[in-house]
């Protein structure tokens, strides 16, 4: 399977649906059950198989993720971002002849231009915490021209990355700073992704 490509499989003649997706951004697959009744089997089918591989259940990882430049809904993307805000701009086709949800509003915005943009940040200086707050804001001098979304502590990169929402005339500013325990912490914006995985 290609990358964010899918299609329908049987397992033991369990229905399922495999996604080549990972949401780390590494090679990995979601595997979605399409009989309810059939998930115990698939979960025991899974584990035995997985026995010599030492096969666990784990959580994915937000350093890979956020590494890999990958958006996590709630936390990057919510209802009040549009699609021009977090990049993904090339998933918008405003001249599809039928109707959609929103199609009047991303007009709109695509006429009267995109004013704000997804970006990864660098933040070289040392904070008391291992990662900096969600949905800090992010000034330039005394203006907020946007916020982090995501961040962490990047062991590879030896430093603390995040992801970003700023507005689009900010980017090349030199003075991109946080409030962080009482003192500046100083931005840089960074080209998204940090690390391609293969």
């Amino acid at each position: 399977l290609k990358f964010f490509y899918f299609k329908k499989f049987e397992i033991d003649n369990i229905p399922v649906l495999i996604a080549r997706s990972g949401w780390s951004g590494e090679a990995g697959y979601e595997i979605y059950l399409l009989d309810g009744s059939k998930g115990n089997e698939l979960w025991e089918i899974i584990m035995n198989v997985g026995k010599e591989y030492k096969i666990a259940p784990a959580a994915p990882s937000q350093i890979n993720r956020i590494e890999c430049g990958m958006l996590s809904y709630g936390s990057d993307m919510t209802l009040e971002e549009n699609p021009y805000d977090i990049s993904l701009e090339k998933f918008v086709n405003l001249d599809k002849n039928a109707d959609f949800l929103s199609k009047e509003a991303l007009t709109k915005i695509k006429i009267d231009g995109i004013t704000r943009e997804l970006v990864g940040v660098e933040i070289n200086q040392k904070t008391s915490d291992e990662y900096i707050r969600d949905h800090l804001p992010i000034y330039d001098d005394i203006n907020i021209i946007g916020k982090i979304t995501s961040s962490v502590y990047s062991p590879r990169l030896k430093k603390t990355i995040g992801l970003a929402i700023i507005n689009n005339n900010s980017k090349d500013s030199e003075n991109l700073h946080l409030l962080y325990d009482d003192r500046k912490i100083e931005v840089k914006i960074s080209k998204l992704p940090f690390i391609r995985n293969k």
